[in-house]
């Protein structure tokens, strides 16, 4: 099971240290680092249930467009 995340940054032309800025900025207590946006990417292992919500809000994606389940 892959997942989108990846994509859904580069579409946006933010790097990882973009993601991560965004993402402490809006909830600076998702506890996120540089080497989880990059395991996150590659699924090893996802996110939790709470920071997979808080990425798709800084996206602006659903959750389950970022996380497919098939």
């Amino acid at each position: 099971m892959g997942n989108r995340l990846a994509d859904a940054r580069r579409a946006r032309g933010w790097t990882q240290a973009d993601l991560l800025r965004a993402l402490l900025v809006r909830f600076p207590s998702s506890g996120a680092t540089t080497a989880a946006v990059s395991r996150w990417e590659q699924s090893r292992p996802l996110p939790s249930l709470l920071n997979a919500l808080r990425l798709a809000v800084v996206l602006g994606e659903p959750v389950e467009r970022l996380f497919p389940l098939d």
